[in-house]
């Protein structure tokens, strides 16, 4: 009873008495007066509010991997490695937002530190600071560098003013290394690179940076009686591709260690019986070409040929072709991109297989010729960091069995269909010879490779991607 006169006399005081009980309300789990933040969707404490000027905060992250943010007193606040979260580092010799983290170096000393190289001028004062993307090499003060695939970092030791290029609509001429935009023709540091065990030989281009927003790479001359030299970008900083990248035909197209098989022919009564050429093959193998009865018999597939990590780079195997042997090249074109910091992509790279060629009938009696679909080419992208944006489409099946069945009125197989990321190439079909000629659909093309490289074996991926190819992940080399 005396508890509660004295409630009453307080009330008709004109005092409000307000009592806050833990058993009836819970904490808001955005405050971090306690030091800790409990919610995933916000990881970090703003102690000082400092950051988004609501001090004791818990805050939501979305942060560039290993980039300095701010200091809090003698600590660095960094992102974190997944760019989802800060990151604090305890700085000895104090934290210097001109040095964009811990202040690490002495008078007239150059140091690489925890992932950041900096340099101080004689008063002790940081003149030069760098993020060292794959950490700080062991025995130099320096970070470590990418060491592109295919044995291609010499090139970038070789140019000491690589050109920071903003490009579209642009060409490479990939056989002279002509590169033009706009009209204007270009001065781009470019080697052409031997080949390698059964590769390509490469035409390296060397550039400091690069914005590309389509372009089309192609081979001057008849591209049906060469293979040209597969194409390789190597930046000492970021690539950023937007667009459409169209490869050529035959661009870096396999000749070695193919083994698509041509077809038989026989002649009855002066009527030629021809089955179709095999298809080409990659990742996946291609399929045999199409019968025409008795012992005209299809090409035998290409099998599956070079290597998932496209060490040596090279593209697809050719279809065979029903009578004359090598003297077209139909495989997908190889390309290789890699970057010192990150590969941006928000594009299509086109490097299928082409078509099977044919070669229509000629005079009375002769069935012409069909040809195996190319197998898909491959792309290679590498850097410490690969986005995938949703545009990006990688285009690598195989061509479909060359066929004219629409064109001839005698017995004639379908082209085989080539492969895709979800199916495998299918054998040309098979014709059912009489007294006419007859003549068999080509093979269906293999499906082509793509490789990723990065610092962690892992890179970001939009959910609308469309990988058509097969795909690995590694880790990128360092030097």
């Amino acid at each position: 009873m005396m508890i509660e006169h004295r409630l009453m006399s307080w009330w008709r005081a004109g005092l409000v008495l307000v009592a806050l009980s833990s058993a009836c309300t819970k904490p808001n789990p955005k405050s971090c007066q306690d030091g800790t933040c409990t919610d995933p969707a916000f990881p970090f404490c703003d102690v000082d509010g400092a950051l988004t000027g609501e001090a004791e905060t818990c805050i939501a992250i979305a942060c560039t991997a290993n980039e300095f943010v701010a200091c809090r007193g003698d600590r660095a606040i960094t992102c974190n490695t997944t760019g989802t979260d800060y990151e604090l580092e305890l700085c000895s010799g104090g934290c210097n937002e001109a040095a964009r983290g811990c202040r690490r170096c002495e008078p007239n000393e150059t140091v690489c530190e925890n992932g950041q190289v900096q340099t101080c001028d004689a008063d002790g004062a940081v003149v030069a600071s760098e993020v060292c993307p794959l950490g700080c090499f062991e025995d130099q003060p320096r970070c470590r560098q990418v060491d592109p695939s295919n044995n291609l970092g010499m090139y970038l030791d070789m140019v000491t003013n690589a050109p920071d290029l903003d490009l579209s609509a642009a060409t490479f001429v990939v056989d002279t290394g002509v590169v033009s935009a706009g009209g204007i023709m270009l001065t781009v540091p470019n080697f052409l690179h031997p080949s390698a065990g059964n590769g390509a030989s490469i035409r390296v281009f060397v550039v400091n940076s690069l914005r590309l927003n389509s372009a089309t790479f192609y081979v001057t001359g008849d591209p049906r009686a060469t293979v040209s030299s597969a194409v390789a970008i190597v930046s000492k900083g970021e690539i950023r591709v937007e667009g459409e990248l169209i490869l050529g035909p035959r661009i870096g197209g396999a000749v070695q260690g193919c083994l698509a098989g041509h077809s038989t022919s026989i002649d009855i009564s002066g009527n030629t019986l021809r089955g179709g050429g095999g298809g080409g093959g990659n990742a996946t193998a291609g399929a045999k070409g199409g019968n025409a009865g008795l012992n005209a018999f299809g090409g035998t597939m290409d099998g599956v040929s070079g290597a998932a990590t496209l060490v040596p780079l090279r593209g697809g195997c050719r279809g065979a072709f029903s009578t004359n042997p090598g003297d077209y090249h139909n495989g997908g074109g190889a390309l290789q991109l890699s970057a010192g910091t990150r590969i941006d992509v928000d594009a299509t790279i086109d490097v299928r297989g082409s078509v099977g060629e044919v070669e229509l009938p000629g005079t009375t009696g002769d069935a012409g010729a069909t040809g195996g679909g190319g197998a898909g080419g491959s792309i290679l992208l590498e850097a410490p960091d690969v986005i995938l944006k949703a545009n990006v489409r990688l285009l690598a099946s195989g061509g479909a069995g060359g066929e004219f069945c629409q064109h001839v009125s005698f017995p004639c197989g379908l082209g085989g269909a080539g492969a895709t990321s979800t199916s495998l190439a299918t054998p040309g079909g098979d014709a059912t010879p009489s007294s006419s000629p007859a003549i068999g659909g080509g093979g269906g093309g293999g499906l082509g490779r793509v490789r990723i490289n990065s610092r962690d074996s892992t890179y970001t991926k939009s959910s609308s991607v469309l990988e058509d190819a097969s795909v690995t992940a590694g880790t990128i080399r360092t030097r």
